[in-house]
C-alpha cells in the first residue's frame, strides 16, 4: 500500500514539468553521448554533471527535458553477438539541399517505410511549420496526449487535431498515441486516487476503456500507442521508480499491455525508450525483459528506439542497436530522432550532422526498421530551443532537425533523400513490421461515414453516393468466388455482398466468403492495414482450407453500397483488381 502523499512525491521526483529537480536529472543524460566525443556534448559544449547510471527523469519534449540519449552507458563495449560487420557500412552521402523541396522525402520513400514528426499546438500556429506537416504524414503529438493533459479533458488534443486538419486536410495524417504510462507528466488527480495497485489499475482501466480506446483513437486515424514510455533504469538494474512501478510493479505493466490490446485490438502497442542506441546495460535489460514478456504472451508489437543522439554516433552501433531486435522478429521504429549541433552551426557542423542522419537512415533500412519519426519539423520548433529562446540546449546546442528556422531543407534532409534513392525499390522492415501493415497516410476510402472497423473489415469505402443495399448479403445460397482460406492476419480484404444495384460478380477478394458482387459507387483505395475509412464491418466467410489470400479485387462497379459478406467457402482463383466506381 502506497499512501497518496508518497505517490505524489514519487511523481514529483520522477522528473518532468512537475518537479524542479528534474532538470538536473534530465540534463545528466547528456553523458550518455560522451563516449564518442571525449566527454563533451556534440557541439563541444559541456552539459551539467552526472553520469549514465542514474534514474533521471523522462526524455521528452516537455519543459525541462533532457538532451539526446546517446551511445551507451559509460562506453559499454558492444557485445560479441552484435559486433559483426553491419551490411552496407558507413558511407558518405550527398548533402546539397539547394533547390530541394520538402516533398522529396515522401516521393522517394522506400516501400514499407514511413517518415513522421512530433507536432504540438505551438508548432501549427507558425505557418511555416504548418506547411511542412504534409511532408511528414505520420505524426506524434509531443505533449497533447500525455495523461497530464487528457485525463480530465481533451482540450489540448482537440485543438491539435483541429489545427492539423486545417493545415493539412482531414484524414491525410496517421497518428501515434503518445503516451500512456510515463512518470513525468501524469494527472495529479489520477495519482491522488491511485494509492494501491488495485486502485491504480482501476484508474488506468477506466481511462483506457472509457477514453483512450473508445473515444480518442476513433477520432482520427491512429496506428499505434506508446503504452510504456521510458520505464527502464539507465543503469540496467531494472525499472525506474516513476510513480507507477512502485505501485503496480512489472506485473502491472504486463497487465496494462494486455488491457490495451484487448480494448484497442487494431493498434500496434509500443514500448518506447531512450538510451538504447548501442549495446549497454540498459538496452540489455530491456531486450531480455521484452523477450520474456513476448514468450509469456504479453503483447508488445513494436519497440520504439528514440535516437536522441549526437553527430558522432557510429553506423555500426546504430545498425546493431536496431538489428538485435529485428533479428528476433521484433519490429522497430525510430521514434524521436534529433541530432543537435553547435549554435550557430558552421558549415562543418551541418555537414557532420547530415552524414550522421544519412548513416542513421541507412542503418534503419539495413537493420529492418519500418519508420522514422523526427522530434520536430524545423529548427525554430524544437525542445533544444534557439539562441534567442533557449531550451535544453542552453542557447549553445540545437538546430537538430531536417528543416532550418525558415523551413528550408538542410544538408541532413538531402542526405536522407540520397539514402532513400540509393535504397531503391527494396522492401523495408520485416514480416509483421512494415509501414504497409498500417495503411497509407493520405489514402483511404471516401465513405461519407466511417465505422471503426475490425481486423476483418478491410473493404473499400462506400462512397458518398452509395445506395442502401437493402438486399445486401449473398448468404449461404451464394458462394463467394474467392480463392481458398480466409487469412488470419490483418491484411485480408473480405468480399462484400451484393448491393441493391450491384455490378457483376467479383473475381475474388482475398479471403473466402465473398458475395456475388462488390458493388458500391465511389469506393476508395483499399489500404493494406486497418481501414482508414469504410462501411460497417463485414463478417468474413468460412474459407477453403489452406488457400493463400488472393490479390485485392473487386467486381465491376455498381450503384449500390457493399452489403454484408456471405459465409460461403471460396474455391475460385483470385481475380484481378476491378475498376473502382
Amino acid at each position: 500500500m502506497v499512501g497518496t502523499k508518497l505517490a505524489l512525491l514519487l511523481m514529483l521526483t520522477a522528473g518532468g514539468a512537475m518537479g524542479k529537480t528534474s532538470n538536473v536529472q534530465r540534463l545528466d543524460r547528456a553523458s550518455l553521448v560522451r563516449r564518442d566525443n571525449n566527454d563533451r556534448t556534440p557541439g563541444g559544449t559541456p552539459f551539467g554533471p552526472g553520469g549514465a547510471g542514474g534514474q533521471g527523469g523522462n526524455n521528452d519534449r516537455a519543459p525541462g527535458g533532457t538532451p539526446f540519449g546517446g551511445s551507451g552507458a559509460g562506453g559499454a563495449p558492444v557485445q560479441a553477438s552484435l559486433a559483426a560487420a553491419a551490411p552496407g557500412g558507413q558511407k558518405h552521402w550527398a548533402t546539397d539541399a539547394s533547390g530541394m523541396k520538402g516533398d522529396e522525402l515522401v516521393k522517394n520513400l522506400p516501400e514499407g517505410f514511413f517518415v513522421g514528426s512530433a507536432i504540438d499546438n505551438p508548432d501549427l500556429k507558425d505557418p511555416l511549420a504548418a506547411a511542412l506537416l504534409k511532408n511528414m504524414p505520420y505524426v506524434t503529438p509531443g505533449n497533447s496526449l500525455k495523461m497530464q493533459f487528457v485525463y480530465e479533458n481533451e482540450n489540448s488534443w482537440t485543438e491539435l487535431l483541429t489545427a492539423s486538419e486545417k493545415a493539412n486536410g482531414k484524414g491525410t495524417l496517421k497518428w501515434k498515441y503518445h503516451t500512456l504510462i510515463w512518470g513525468a507528466e501524469t494527472s495529479q488527480k489520477m495519482m491522488q486516487q491511485s494509492f494501491s495497485k488495485e486502485a491504480m489499475m482501476k484508474t488506468i482501466t477506466d481511462f483506457v476503456t472509457n477514453k483512450l480506446c473508445t473515444k480518442i483513437v476513433k477520432e482520427t486515424d491512429f496506428w499505434g500507442i506508446d503504452v510504456l514510455n521510458e520505464v527502464f533504469r539507465d543503469d540496467g538494474q531494472g525499472f525506474k521508480n516513476n510513480g507507477y512501478f512502485e505501485v503496480i510493479g512489472e506485473e502491472g505493466y504486463m497487465e496494462v499491455l494486455k488491457l490495451v490490446k484487448k480494448q484497442c485490438p487494431n493498434q500496434k502497442l509500443i514500448v518506447n525508450e531512450y538510451g538504447m542506441e548501442n549495446a549497454n546495460p540498459k538496452s540489455d535489460f530491456a531486450f531480455k525483459t521484452i523477450k520474456k514478456w513476448l514468450a509469456q504472451g504479453v503483447p508488445v508489437d513494436v519497440v520504439g528506439l528514440q535516437f536522441h543522439i549526437g553527430p558522432d554516433n557510429k553506423y555500426e552501433d546504430m545498425y546493431n542497436a536496431i538489428h538485435r531486435w529485428t533479428s528476433q522478429d521484433i519490429p522497430v521504429v525510430l521514434s524521436e530522432i534529433d541530432v543537435p549541433i553547435n549554435l550557430p552551426p558552421s558549415p562543418q557542423d551541418l555537414e557532420k550532422q547530415a552524414q550522421t542522419y544519412g548513416n542513421l537512415m541507412q542503418a534503419a533500412l539495413e537493420g529492418g526498421a519500418f519508420g522514422a519519426t523526427f522530434w520536430g519539423m524545423m529548427d525554430s520548433h524544437t525542445w533544444f530551443g534557439t539562441q534567442q529562446d533557449p531550451g535544453v540546449g542552453k542557447g549553445k546546442v540545437g538546430a537538430p532537425l531536417l528543416f532550418d528556422a525558415q523551413g528550408k531543407p538542410k544538408p541532413a534532409f538531402a542526405a536522407i533523400v540520397d539514402v532513400f534513392k540509393k535504397w531503391g525499390k527494396k522492401q523495408a522492415g520485416i514480416a509483421n513490421g512494415r509501414a504497409t501493415d498500417l495503411g497509407h497516410a493520405s489514402k483511404g476510402g471516401a465513405g461519407a461515414k466511417s465505422g471503426p472497423g475490425s481486423d476483418e473489415s478491410y473493404g473499400a469505402g462506400a462512397g458518398s453516393n452509395a445506395g442502401a443495399g437493402s438486399n445486401a448479403g449473398a448468404g449461404a445460397d451464394a458462394p463467394g468466388a474467392g480463392a481458398g482460406a480466409s487469412g488470419p492476419g490483418s491484411h485480408e480484404s473480405y468480399g462484400a455482398g451484393a448491393g441493391a444495384a450491384a455490378g457483376g460478380a467479383g473475381a475474388g477478394a482475398p479471403g473466402a466468403g465473398a458475395g456475388s458482387g462488390a458493388g458500391g459507387a465511389g469506393s476508395g483505395d483499399i489500404d493494406m492495414g486497418p481501414p482508414d475509412l469504410g462501411a460497417a464491418p463485414r463478417t468474413p466467410g468460412a474459407g477453403g482450407a489452406g488457400g493463400a489470400p488472393g490479390a485485392n479485387g473487386s467486381g465491376a462497379p455498381g450503384a449500390g453500397a457493399p452489403g454484408a459478406g456471405g459465409p460461403g467457402a471460396g474455391a475460385g482463383s483470385p481475380g484481378a483488381p476491378g475498376t473502382p466506381g
